[in-house]
């Protein structure tokens, strides 16, 4: 690899192979860590050691959070899937090489939305259903696993932007970066708007999850000090509309915000005495309800 790179001399290299397939535990250390590794030692021994190298991480090293506050990069990170692990073991060595004098950029990105997603993610998943449903495919049921997750989204074109810009940016050299917009949505608040944006009433049933909150998004204060001096504009909502669409799913007049992610507020907890029929048995429906979408005015 030093030789195909020496011979090629990059101006900058963005390190975006890796996988978070059921791959063996062995083959994802290998795509996720190995390579990134042999990537950045393969550019000490072409003598390419100042050329940019930018890796890509995930929202996944931070692990398990409850806390409503948003993400920085001095959060801690205690990934506890092997997704996670892989990609905290890469930023971990990126910085390494970094303190070394290696221009490296630890990007953590956060969720991506846009065309091309793969099919076997949520919300695609949830459009494709969405289209078989409109299609009299199948029953007008949408079934979703637990929809209690906050997440942080941002277009796939702004990261493809961002990321461009980082690893020209200097003073993003040696740093980890959170690539996120900063708004936290609530799952079931986007699968709402959907349904909503479908033109079709159905009846979501929801299945539970693990107890406690599920919350991560990010802190994008770095990421936007950075982009500021590169001149680089504010950070774009995320368009729910283009992945309905990319799935093949009807989407029902597109004009205003309507088709931008709803942004999630925290509430205070309600208490209350929990009684054991508030509980609902082990792998069933916490919601199963008919969602309309709204009326024309």
């Amino acid at each position: 690899m030093a030789a195909w790179l020496a011979d090629r001399r990059p101006d900058g290299v963005l390190h975006l192979a890796g996988t978070r397939s059921e791959v063996s535990s062995t083959l994802m250390s290998e795509l996720n860590t190995c390579f990134a590794a042999s990537l950045m030692e393969a550019l000490v021994l072409g003598r390419l050691d100042r050329v940019p190298i930018l890796l890509i991480g995930s929202a996944a090293e931070y692990g398990h959070v409850s806390s409503p506050a948003p993400l920085t990069e001095q959060s801690p990170a205690h990934p506890r899937s092997h997704y996670g692990q892989t990609k905290l073991a890469q930023t971990q060595l990126g910085l390494a090489a970094a303190q070394r004098g290696q221009p490296v950029v630890a990007a953590r990105v956060f969720n991506v939305l846009g065309r091309g997603m793969p099919s076997y993610l949520s919300l695609p998943s949830f459009a494709g259903q969405l289209r078989d449903i409109a299609a009299g495919r199948t029953e007008a049921v949408l079934r979703t696993g637990p929809l209690s997750a906050v997440r942080d989204f941002l277009p796939v074109t702004v990261v493809a932007e961002v990321l461009a810009d980082l690893i020209r940016l200097p003073a993003a050299y040696g740093q980890l970066v959170n690539v996120c917009g900063g708004r936290p949505y609530l799952m079931r608040d986007i699968v709402n708007r959907m349904i909503g944006l479908s033109g079709i009433a159905v009846t979501l049933h929801e299945m539970e999850g693990e107890s406690g909150a599920d919350i991560a998004y990010g802190d994008p204060s770095r990421l936007k000090g950075l982009l500021r001096s590169a001149g680089f504009g504010p950070l774009r909502n995320a368009d729910i509309a283009e992945v309905m669409e990319d799935s093949g799913c009807p989407v029902a007049g597109t004009d205003g915000n309507r088709t931008l992610l709803p942004t999630w507020k925290p509430q205070a907890p309600r208490h209350r005495a929990c009684r054991t029929a508030d509980i609902p048995a082990a792998g069933s429906p916490v919601h199963a309800h008919t969602v309309s979408p709204p009326a024309e005015n």
